[in-house]
């Protein structure tokens, strides 16, 4: 679904792409649609039993981090950033690197899981095939991340490292390119950004609370018990 996202996106611009990099790709399900369409690849990760996966594939997958990609001295005509960024600690210092490691008139692709999409007022709830959402806050906070983005505040992140944004929602998935322009970030604007999202997850907790949400979640929970005593 990414290949297809991305290509689809693209579209002519979409047949420059030749040299595909991916940092914590996992076993490279993401690279091999890639690689099946005769573009070189290369991925990275620490995880051997399932790069093994992958390398059986064909894939390039290196055992480390982006740094090892860098080591290959080639330059990659799009990164791939899929459910990443959202873990490292040092976020602009990681963007350098994705941005030396991209040629200058590439693409980057980046998926993360936007706290826009992930949580909603069920009056409002959508739905994207493999993308689902709740009202449930708490339980979206309990994944190991550094960051949580909405698609502005990750726009202005990649601004700030010296990317522009192509094309995005709310999942989050977005495709970005190199710029030589770098943003400021006024304070001001930053704060006001932070009041945004502060009244939005407090209507999300209003929903999650009231009564006719709370009923439900207490059936389904009773239905969940009964199912299971009935497959004992």
């Amino acid at each position: 679904k990414r290949y297809k996202y991305i290509k689809s996106n693209l579209g002519s611009k979409f047949t420059d792409i030749q040299i595909v990099m991916e940092p914590g790709c996992n076993d490279g399900c993401n690279l091999f649609p890639f690689y099946k369409n005769g573009m070189e690849v290369y991925g990275c990760d620490y995880d051997e039993y399932r790069m093994e996966t992958g390398r059986n594939s064909g894939l390039n997958i290196l055992n480390g981090d982006i740094d090892i990609l860098i080591d290959t001295n080639k330059k990659a005509d799009l990164i791939i950033l899929s459910h990443v960024l959202a873990h490292i600690p040092k976020l602009d210092h990681f963007l350098q690197k994705v941005k030396n490691l991209l040629h200058s008139d590439g693409w980057l692709y980046i998926e993360t899981p936007g706290y826009k999409w992930q949580v909603q007022p069920k009056g409002t709830q959508q739905q994207i095939a493999g993308y689902g959402t709740s009202n449930d806050f708490l339980s979206f906070l309990q994944f190991e991340f550094c960051y949580v983005f909405e698609l502005e505040t990750l726009k202005l992140a990649l601004r700030r490292n010296g990317f522009n944004l192509y094309k995005g929602d709310e999942v989050i998935r977005s495709i970005f390119q190199p710029s030589n322009r770098v943003l400021q970030i006024h304070l001001p604007y930053a704060s006001k950004r932070g009041e945004i999202i502060y009244d939005y997850l407090k209507d999300v907790e209003i929903d999650y609370l009231n009564r006719e949400n709370s009923l439900l979640r207490k059936m389904k929970i009773i239905k969940n018990i009964f199912m299971q005593s009935i497959v004992r």
